[in-house]
């Protein structure tokens, strides 16, 4: 009866599964069945484990339970969310005469309570049992004394970044379409307002927009509004969650949003990537100034600063992938020494968990060092470290599909999952692709003279080996592997992403630019150590050409770059259209994407009246004319202008005759246009 006995046991384990899985599954039938499924497996797979409460006890820390609480309570505040679309729950909620939202809002928050079960055991085992199977006895590395030196040139650096940041931030006056996604996913409620019914063929105030942007009256801090558009859109919740934030402590002091709210997290993200890349660079080429400049290039990159100015995820997921990297270095030092691993492994497990929750592109950058690391482990035929690091990995994608529940289909079944795989079944001008995203990394990474750095790189390592067998030593242990794993990494995931991306543009291949910068400084760092063993008193003259080197790219950078996402032409704009905040507002889509048009949002919101016309549709410029409201003039907005101007007036003229019109405005492919009706409107 030992089965009968393990089955009473773990009882609460098959109920607070039960109870995550009702968080997590949508309010269909096909979801209650496939939640119902899974809480039978939980509870036969409690059959062949341990008592889970004597395995809380032994191994759970406050951190734990803590993440647990918050990730149960946050599925439980949008439990309505999810389960308030279903028309079974409404029918039922009517036929008891009750409140669908309260009662599910109520019902989530107790299913979260008992969820937390769950969420505590499976993550305590996830993170700690992979570290469990390499059972060392080794110690961990002492925690090496930070020079002032470098400390000192952290400091230079970031104040540079941030200087730089900023300027360029002040710089910004208009938004990408996706940078206005950006705000509705992370404050409106009903995810993205062009998908709404009603949003178009019909007149709309410009408080409407400022609704869509702005935290809702009643819901500042209520986190639950970007988690829940995030598992509706196709990246994860994360960013929306810090934006939210942000925003709401922007209404809580009077302001509301505006570029600062997306700019701040960035600016943050994009510091803390570039203290982690001074760390590694640090530990590989072993010489402070050099690592100062190099990092100050990094700094000046057009790639780094679009990153920054880029009003997505792309700067968080970026910060993660460096730290990704550094506690691989880590790994890899230790691992060459003979030090303890178990501490890195949990802690890189926990990366990785924050990288895919950040941006579902960090899977291919992981995909593919992981898979490359497994080589190199399988090459040493250490295969318990292989099975704990594969363990490790394995584990992170496990954790991030239960802490994100929505992430596995939105990757395969979504509508970029869907659009990435078709990508890759089409063989169609992928060596064109390939060549536009070469083009672009080169033109923002390295000013255009990719190919001098790549010859000059190739050069200095080939002669560094063969005339220096000892400066890999001194460059530390583990560094040429983690350098050979990076630059595979990145040629790969080059070619990888170039095949299912969307578009050929910088903001899908910026999670390895740090990764492509070591792989082109890494050279001149084993330069000046070559240079400092066979000549140490024309060190300093080695460090001076490589700086000096390294300070051209920067002003090359400079000089040739162009920053992709700052929109300056976009001021004159807004001054000019200032002038017409009193006139009526008909907007016409000429793109693919119905909802694009809402690109223009921040300015719909200073307007009072706002007609948006159906994509592709001139015809319901009559319905916008019933009402006598463009009898006295109206700005017309035309969207992703494809049409020529004259027949596009000629079109118009079908339904609304023209008397005359004048451009008074023409940026970001939206040309609009100050219209006089030919006769006062019936």
């Amino acid at each position: 009866m030992n089965w009968l006995k393990k089955l009473f046991q773990n009882i609460p384990l098959a109920i607070s599964a039960g109870a995550y899985l009702l968080l997590a599954v949508p309010a269909t039938e096909m979801g209650l069945a496939i939640g119902g499924f899974l809480t039978i497996v939980c509870g036969v797979v409690g059959l062949f484990l341990p008592n889970m409460m004597h395995y809380l006890k032994e191994n759970t820390k406050k951190g734990h339970w803590a993440v647990s609480i918050v990730i149960c309570l946050l599925m439980g505040l949008r439990f309505d969310n999810v389960w308030k679309r279903s028309s079974q729950i409404t029918a039922i909620c009517a036929r008891f005469n009750v409140d669908a939202v309260v009662i599910l809002t109520i019902l989530g928050c107790l299913l979260a309570v008992f969820a937390v079960y769950f969420m505590a055991v499976t993550f305590t085992f996830l993170v700690k049992w992979p570290a469990g199977l390499l059972k060392e006895d080794k110690q961990p590395r002492p925690e090496p004394t930070t020079r002032r030196g470098f400390c000192v040139a952290v400091v230079v650096v970031l104040i540079l970044q941030l200087g730089v940041l900023g300027y360029w931030g002040t710089q910004k006056q208009s938004y990408h379409v996706d940078e206005v996604y950006t705000f509705e996913l992370s404050n409106y409620p009903e995810t993205i307002y062009g998908d709404s019914e009603g949003a178009y063929t019909t007149w709309k105030t410009g408080e409407t927009f400022s609704d869509v942007l702005n935290p809702a009256d009643g819901r500042l801090f209520d986190v639950s509004v970007p988690f829940w558009n995030g598992e509706t859109d196709n990246h994860p919740s994360t960013y929306y969650i810090l934006v939210h934030i942000l925003s709401s402590v922007f209404m809580l002091f009077g302001g509301s949003v505006n570029k600062w709210v997306g700019l701040i997290p960035n600016f943050i993200c994009c510091l803390i990537t570039t203290y982690f890349l001074m760390r590694i660079l640090q530990k590989l080429l072993k010489n402070t100034v050099v690592v100062a400049v190099c990092a100050a290039v990094w700094v000046l990159c057009i790639g780094t600063i679009n990153m920054g100015i880029y009003l997505r995820m792309y700067a968080i997921v970026t910060m993660f992938a460096v730290i990704f990297c550094w506690l691989h270095l880590k790994f890899l030092s230790d691992y060459a020494d003979g030090y303890a691993l178990n501490k890195t492994l949990m802690i890189l497990q926990l990366a990785t968990i924050a990288g895919i929750l950040s941006q579902y592109y960090f899977l291919f950058m992981a995909f593919f060092f992981c898979g490359f690391m497994c080589v190199y482990l399988f090459m040493k035929k250490d295969w318990k470290m292989l099975r704990a690091y594969m363990a490790t990995e394995i584990f992170a994608v496990i954790s991030a599909e239960l802490l994100f529940p929505r992430m596995f289909v939105r990757l395969f079944f979504g509508d970029r999952g869907s659009e990435a795989l078709g990508n890759m079944l089409n063989g169609e001008g992928y060596f064109g692709q390939l060549a536009d995203v070469l083009s672009v990394i080169n033109k923002e990474l390295f000013g255009g003279y990719a190919l001098p750095v790549i010859a000059i790189g190739g050069v200095l390592l080939a002669v560094s080996f063969l005339l220096q067998k000892k400066a890999a030593a001194q460059c530390g242990s583990g560094s040429d592997v983690f350098v050979l794993l990076l630059g595979l990494t990145g040629v790969f995931y080059i070619l990888a992403v170039t095949k299912i991306a969307p578009y050929q543009a910088d903001r899908y291949f910026m999670c390895i630019f740090p990764a492509l910068i070591m792989c082109a400084v890494y050279p001149l760092g084993r330069c000046v150590l070559f240079v400092d063993k066979i000549a140490p008193k024309a060190k300093n003259v080695c460090v001076g050409a490589v700086g000096a080197l390294l300070v051209i790219c920067a002003v090359a950078q400079t000089v040739t770059g162009k920053v992709s996402y700052i929109y300056p032409e976009a001021e004159l704009r807004e001054q000019v259209l200032r002038q017409y905040n009193q006139t009526p507002v008909v907007v016409l889509n000429e793109d693919a994407y119905n909802d694009s048009v809402l690109q223009w949002a921040f300015e719909f919101q200073n307007y009072d009246n706002v007609f948006l016309c159906a994509n592709n549709t001139v015809s319901d410029v009559a319905v916008a004319a019933k009402d006598g409201k463009l009898d006295n003039g109206f700005l017309l907005y035309v969207h992703m202008k494809q049409t020529d101007t004259m027949e596009l007036f000629d079109q118009l003229a079908e339904y609304l005759p023209i008397k005359e019109y004048s451009e008074v405005a023409n940026t970001q492919g939206c040309p609009v246009f100050y219209c006089i009706p030919d006769s006062p409107l019936d």
